[in-house]
C-alpha cells in the first residue's frame, strides 16, 4: 500500500485535532464565559497562534512561520477565526437542543 502524499496527512492530522479543540472549547466556555469572547474568534485566533504559529513547525510539519509571507498568515488566521466563529454557534445552538 502506498503512502498517502504529505499534503494529505497534514491534513488529516490537523483534522483530527479540531474536532478535540472544539470539544475542549465546548466544556470550557460553559465553565468560564470568558472563552466565549467575541462569539468564539478569540478561541480561533488563540487556536491559531498555538497550532499554526507555534506547534507545527515546532513538529517539523512546516517551516518557520517566518519563512511564509504575511498572506499565509492572514489567510490562515481568518480561517481560524471562522472555525472559531462557527463552533461558537454550533455550541450555542446545541445548547438549545433539549
Amino acid at each position: 500500500m502506498r503512502e498517502p502524499p504529505f499534503w494529505w496527512r497534514v491534513a488529516g492530522l490537523e483534522a483530527r485535532l479540531l474536532a478535540p479543540a472544539a470539544a475542549i472549547y465546548g466544556a470550557v466556555a460553559e465553565m468560564l464565559p470568558i472563552v466565549r469572547a467575541g462569539n468564539g474568534l478569540l478561541f480561533g485566533a488563540v487556536l491559531w497562534w498555538v497550532a499554526d504559529e507555534t506547534a507545527v513547525s515546532a513538529v517539523g510539519l512546516a517551516k518557520k512561520p517566518s519563512a511564509y509571507p504575511p498572506s499565509t498568515h492572514a489567510y490562515a488566521l481568518s480561517s481560524h477565526l471562522v472555525y472559531g466563529f462557527v463552533t461558537e454557534t454550533v455550541r450555542r445552538i446545541l445548547r438549545l437542543v433539549p
